[in-house]
């Protein structure tokens, strides 16, 4: 199992003049494989992450919505990534 930790402000906002929710594109890059994009990282909070918009993520390496928690001074989320996850074309594991 691997675990990578990322940190930012909360500085995402949407883009102007645009409905999209504040997001973070996410891209990984496996050895042996080219690189591939997942699910950005989204908020569980944002007023622009409607119901519509949540069903219609593909939900490449899980689910992309964060759900912030109050650390005193800052707010932490997890987000799980499972390598292949809703990818096309990712190779089938070898047995």
């Amino acid at each position: 199992m691997s675990r990578a930790n990322t940190s930012s402000l909360r500085s995402p906002a949407p883009y102007p003049h645009a409905d999209e929710p504040a997001h973070i594109h996410i891209t990984l890059k496996e050895p042996g494989l080219n690189e591939y994009y997942i699910d950005e990282f989204l908020f569980d909070d944002d007023p622009l992450l409607t119901a519509y918009k949540r069903q219609k993520l593909a939900n490449r390496g899980g689910s992309g919505i964060l759900k912030l928690k109050d650390a005193g001074n800052l707010y932490k989320a997890e987000r799980p990534i499972y390598l292949g996850r809703n990818i096309p074309n990712y190779p089938a594991p070898h047995r």
